[in-house]
């Protein structure tokens, strides 16, 4: 008895914030919005490596996720819980919960990104990501470059009508003309992110191989 009063104490706050973090995964659902990226869901990768690391107590598949000025914190955070948890079963839970919430977050703010609490199991996310995995998953792209080649192509081919159907008579009709330089507009400025798009993930990707 005295021996778990000793692990509660060293890890009032720890138990706490692993009790709050619990309650989170059913209330952030309600506060986020409907569709996000899954490496903050129970059903994401990122998650799915962390419990791997914990089973197998192999803290490498989560370091990967992680920048290497994180990397200490991770390590000493994970020697404990796998202590505390072997200590006192009761806390397994609670603490393998908090890891999974604390790394996710690292990861976030790795990534400059926002972090509002773990998203539970079969929290929606969209469509894409899930397509991207299941590439990943099954090492073949050709189905995924197809879908967003014929998507992409089938929103510009819609603008592009939608303008040339107006330019005819955009200097007889006022009303088609300002149709038409909206049409136009939106047309023009899709193409012009979406060539801007590429161009910035040719520059990244070059930028990472020269160093």
């Amino acid at each position: 008895m005295k021996k778990k009063s000793i692990i509660f104490l060293g890890l009032g706050v720890f138990t706490v914030l692993a009790i709050t973090n619990k309650n989170q995964i059913f209330l952030i659902p309600f506060l986020a919005p409907l569709i996000l990226a899954h490496c903050d869901t129970m059903d994401g990768p990122l998650v799915m490596d962390i419990k791997k690391s914990l089973k197998s107590k192999n803290i490498i598949p989560v370091l990967k996720w992680i920048k290497e000025n994180d990397e200490e914190e991770i390590k000493n955070m994970f020697k404990k819980v796998l202590f505390f948890s072997k200590e006192n079963s009761e806390l397994k839970e609670l603490l393998e919960l908090y890891f999974i919430e604390t790394v996710v977050r690292v990861h976030r703010n790795g990534e400059d990104a926002p972090y509002n609490g773990l998203k539970p199991s079969g929290f929606p996310i969209d469509p894409i990501i899930e397509k991207g995995d299941l590439s990943i998953e099954n090492g073949e792209i050709d189905s995924l470059s197809e879908f967003l080649t014929k998507e992409i192509k089938i929103i510009i081919e819609n603008k592009f009508k939608k303008a040339l159907e107006l330019k005819d008579k955009a200097d007889i009709d006022v009303e088609i003309g300002r149709q038409y330089t909206e049409a136009y507009a939106d047309y023009i400025h899709f193409i012009e992110s979406l060539h801007q798009l590429i161009e910035g993930a040719h520059h990244t990707h070059d930028e990472k191989h020269k160093h």
